[in-house]
């Protein structure tokens, strides 16, 4: 994408992109709902944040994943998916792997490498590998990527409209963090939704929340449950969009096991006074922007997950909820085939040496073991 500077020192980018919510804004009488905004933000076409080419995960990009951490991530769900996968195909001809939010593909790579050396031969010809990617850019890197890597068992698709399959592994790893979210906050007297507005900055407009009067049906509903002793300005977000979701995939598989993996906190935890300002949180760098409305498409926005509603989501759409663990406990259980491994075998040799740094990473609490959880959901199993 284009990154030419402007004489304001913005790129094109920028300047096209804030051109585009400003007269969102204006259609919507100066208050655009903040999950309007940050899907502009975040998956505008040309100029969302997920849908550009730059460089968003890693060290020298914007934030780390489990994934980017090493090939361990992939590994471990792999000895955690196999047996799955040999009940699966003991009858059916087929198990399909779906995963969501790929991004450059190392996760299928990591996934797939392990399952060969697991799985038997006749079942490992029988899977498939399918990744859902909504915007067509992503998807022509994504073919490439898997072309010139010679795994052409890997699919690409567009929707889960696409995809009809009897049985299905679904993985989708911080996924749910990055949809976009409502935002309502207690104003000491009632709870009203905080939307995006502009205000004039100079010779040119900045900006800025503003709260309404909560227009949403579905939005009261969920409010009116919420305590009203809250300190006045405390903010929680609130995903509308997990309807949606969970109700995209129902239908494309029989039998269906997943593992949806990102941080998030239980209900209770989202009214806990340390978090008076909510979740949302805008990353550049590594480092976290203090003003997530400061720079649409060239910043991360994400909003920690409330498993509580997601799973009670995911109940009303069909799906049992088998459990919500965190990753620490769910990587150290499925990990221990490979651990046992490596411990009959003595001192690990370079190779495992490696992965079990990258193992410590991935599980230890005051990293990513306690922050993480896994939500696994079934139907038909």
């Amino acid at each position: 994408m284009s990154e030419q500077a402007t004489d304001n020192g913005q790129s094109a980018d920028e300047n096209s992109i804030m051109g585009l919510i400003h007269e969102k804004i204006h259609e919507s009488d100066s208050a655009l709902p903040f999950d309007e905004f940050m899907e502009l933000a975040l998956y505008h076409p040309n100029y969302g944040y997920y849908t550009s080419a730059r460089k968003r995960v890693g060290s020298d990009g914007d934030f780390i994943t489990s994934v980017s951490v090493g090939q361990c991530f992939g590994m471990i769900l792999a000895h955690h998916f196999a047996p799955i996968i040999e009940s699966m195909a003991s009858n059916s001809d087929e198990v399909v792997i779906v995963e969501l939010g790929a991004e450059e593909g190392d996760l299928a790579k990591d996934m797939m490498g392990t399952l060969a050396k697991l799985l038997n031969g006749s079942i490992f010809k029988r899977l498939r590998y399918i990744v859902v990617e909504p915007f067509a850019a992503k998807r022509a890197m994504l073919h490439s990527k898997f072309i010139s890597g010679e795994l052409d068992e890997l699919e690409v698709i567009s929707n889960f409209s696409e995809l009809s399959v009897n049985n299905c592994i679904l993985i989708a790893n911080e996924v749910l963090d990055a949809i976009p979210v409502k935002r309502v906050r207690w104003n000491g007297n009632e709870w009203v939704e905080i939307c995006v507005s502009a205000v004039k900055c100079g010779e040119g407009q900045r900006l800025v929340e503003i709260e309404r009067n909560i227009a949403s049906s579905a939005l009261k509903k969920i409010v009116k449950d919420y305590p009203t002793t809250l300190t006045e300005g405390f903010t929680i977000e609130v995903n509308l969009r997990f309807n949606d979701f969970f109700a995209d995939i129902f239908p494309a598989a029989e039998i269906l096991y997943g593992c949806l993996i990102d941080y998030g906190l239980e209900a209770d935890e989202i009214f806990d006074p340390g978090r008076k300002n909510g979740t949302l949180r805008a990353y550049s760098k590594h480092g976290i922007i203090d003003d997530p409305l400061s720079s649409p498409g060239r910043i991360d926005l994400t909003s920690h997950v409330n498993f509580d509603h997601a799973s009670s989501v995911a109940k009303d759409c069909g799906f049992e909820v088998s459990s919500i663990t965190d990753q620490y406990h769910f990587l150290v259980k499925s990990a221990e085939p490979w651990l046992l491994e490596i411990e009959k075998a003595g001192d690990p040799d370079a190779k495992n040496a490696k992965l079990l740094r990258q193992f410590k990473m991935l599980f230890h609490p005051s990293v990513m073991g306690k922050n993480f959880k896994v939500m696994e959901i079934k139907k038909g199993i």
